[in-house]
């Protein structure tokens, strides 16, 4: 008798195991089909079932999976990179997540999946990435102000050659005083010797009336490290030396040679799929250490529907010899929406 009980705890134990290493697919209708995944392609999971076979089901109708296995992973429309040692998660209320082994992730929308492989899976011949950023603030009453922000970056990456462009313009009114009128522009190109070192050469372009400058063009090349970069996360750093061509409204022009530094950071959170990106740039004149300048961003982006976020973002600038009748500091606080692809 007592074997016969050993017997049945064993094949219990063995049924759960087995029941609960098994995949399975949730589907936006309420159906719950489990099995193991054979392919995708073509927007199609091919899914081989316990009860009825292999069936094809669109992505359009998958609401979430879970597979027992470690896969690779191609998102995207070809322009990012593959990610590595995915496990797929998925529980109703929480969400589809996906543990890969640069990061985990939170997926909001399943037809974005490309190809689900054992196989490596190449990195594409280009890779891209970008944002579109836009605020605005309005309010009436004892004070009138406004503040208008739209920014957008770009990024583009052949092999060893990684381009980078980005374009900003703020303008804010208090009681009918223009109090700030910004734009900026600036380009770089990055070639890479190895993995993780690069020669970098920058041009950058800036005006704003307000603080005295007509124009700041700026020339500069480089070196810098990758320290790491996936689509989760990436962190690069780049030195060199600046040409400066100042063209100030009422000051004397300045025309200068400058120590210049600057980081790149972003970072998928792990909290509601939301992003930590962070900018930096260092100008230090070569020949007047104290005339430096320094411009920072940082903002979090978190996921509202599809590719569309919400935005929270903190510009601080600060000029230590600045224009008479002007202060050393900027500092701006954007909440808006952000388009990513």
């Amino acid at each position: 008798m007592k074997q016969i009980v050993r017997l049945g705890c064993l094949m219990l134990a063995v049924g759960i195991t087995a029941n609960a290493s098994a995949g399975r697919l949730w589907l936006f209708n309420g159906d719950r089909i489990e099995g193991e995944i054979v392919s995708l392609k073509e927007g199609k999971v091919e899914w081989q079932t316990k009860n009825f076979g292999a069936i094809s089901v669109p992505m359009l109708k998958v609401r979430g999976m879970s597979l027992d296995q470690q896969y690779n992973v191609k998102m995207g429309d070809g322009g990012m990179l593959p990610l590595n040692d995915c496990n797929f998660a998925y529980a109703p209320g929480r969400g589809q997540w996906l543990h890969c082994s640069e990061s985990s992730n939170m997926i909001n929308d399943l037809s974005r999946l490309v190809s689900i492989s054992k196989d490596e899976i190449p990195a594409p011949l280009f890779t891209h990435r970008g944002n579109v950023d836009a605020a605005y603030n309005n309010s009436t009453g004892n004070t009138d102000s406004s503040t208008f922000h739209i920014g957008a970056d770009a990024e583009l990456r052949q092999e060893q050659i990684r381009h980078r462009l980005k374009a900003s313009y703020d303008r804010e009114k208090l009681n009918n005083v223009v109090s700030k009128d910004h734009e900026q522009i600036r380009y770089s190109v990055d070639y890479f010797m190895s993995p993780d070192w690069f020669a970098n050469g920058i041009a950058s372009y800036e005006s704003n009336s307000v603080k005295d400058l007509n124009s700041r063009i700026t020339l500069g090349i480089g070196g810098g490290h990758q320290f790491f970069e996936t689509e989760s996360r990436a962190l690069s750093a780049n030195a060199g030396l600046a040409y400066v061509q100042e063209d100030n409204i009422v000051e004397a022009d300045k025309n200068y040679t400058a120590f210049r530094w600057s980081t790149d950071f972003r970072m998928k959170t792990g909290y509601w799929n939301s992003e930590l990106v962070h900018k930096n740039e260092l100008l230090l004149p070569v020949d007047k250490v104290s005339e430096w300048i320094l411009q920072t961003e940082t903002g979090l982006r978190a996921p509202i529907w599809g590719r569309i976020n919400g935005l929270i973002m903190l510009e601080y600038d600060y000029d230590n010899d600045p224009p008479e009748d002007k202060t050393s500091s900027d500092r701006k606080l954007s909440i808006g929406v952000n388009y990513n692809w």
